[in-house]
């Protein structure tokens, strides 16, 4: 699938797309085909029309046929799309869960982790504990912040 394809509106676009063809092409067959009240000819004074007019059978057949095979077309290009978006959705492309706001909340909070294991290891290697460390008050947003003693 084209990456220009891949983002929400034009993966909506697509669906309503396919939506609009499938129902345009299905309620086309149904009007293709007679009603009882269509029996009566308006020009053969109420009359029923001739059946076998060969003409007219034919010429709706072949639009029945040719909006039945429409409708069959419209469903492969729905039935690829879903394989598309399995594809997308196994394969990484497709994140449906995140937003790109919680995205950098998240690195801010990885930061802060980090940050945190960084002070916690530095005090458990500087000396035992005793406050010969580096204090967890001088870190903030994962930088460290020069503490009251110089270090």
């Amino acid at each position: 699938m084209d990456a220009s394809k891949r983002n929400a509106n034009a993966l909506h676009e697509r669906v309503n797309a396919l939506y609009k063809a499938a129902i345009t092409h299905f309620s086309n067959i149904f009007n293709l085909t007679p009603e009882d009240d269509d029996d009566a000819d308006s020009n053969n004074n109420g009359a029923p029309r001739d059946a076998t007019d060969y003409a007219a059978v034919a010429h709706k057949e072949l639009a029945i046929r040719v909006q039945a095979t429409a409708l069959i077309r419209t469903l492969q290009d729905l039935s690829t799309l879903i394989r598309d978006l399995q594809e997308l959705w196994l394969f990484g492309g497709l994140d449906t869960l995140t937003d790109p706001a919680d995205d950098a909340a998240m690195r801010a909070k990885a930061l802060g982790i980090a940050a945190l294991v960084e002070v916690l290891a530095k005090t458990k290697m500087g000396g035992g504990g005793g406050g010969t460390g580096v204090g967890v008050g001088e870190w903030k947003e994962g930088k460290r912040v020069e503490g009251a003693d110089g270090r």
